[in-house]
């Protein structure tokens, strides 16, 4: 695993959907499921839709983008549990290795 930060460009129609009224406990970081993203032919463009699950409390977050970034930072790790501890999530060194993902179709 390897902590990494995702930047989205070009976002609206922004939704957010967190229930955390019927939930007992208190107040916490919500927990992501995962990212999904599809794609909608539009009378002049392609409109790129992403929707985020939310397992904790139940909800979800769905917007429209235009593109997106991905940057790995901080030092790669094997782990059985499939999470970073926050201190693994952390390294913000200056030296960090940056590899960006072009999110729009024919950029890379």
């Amino acid at each position: 695993l390897q902590p990494a930060t995702l930047t989205f460009h070009g976002v609206f129609g922004l939704r957010m959907s967190l229930d955390y009224a019927s939930q007992s406990a208190g107040f916490t970081p919500f927990s992501i499921d995962g990212i999904e993203r599809h794609s909608e032919q539009r009378s002049r463009y392609v409109a790129h839709l992403w929707k985020i699950p939310i397992n904790w409390p139940a909800g979800e977050i769905t917007f429209e983008a235009k593109g997106f970034e991905q940057r790995t930072r901080g030092k790669a790790c094997l782990s059985s549990a499939g999470v970073l501890t926050p201190d693994e999530r952390g390294d913000k060194s200056p030296n960090q290795q940056i590899h960006p993902i072009a999110g729009e179709p024919g950029s890379g």
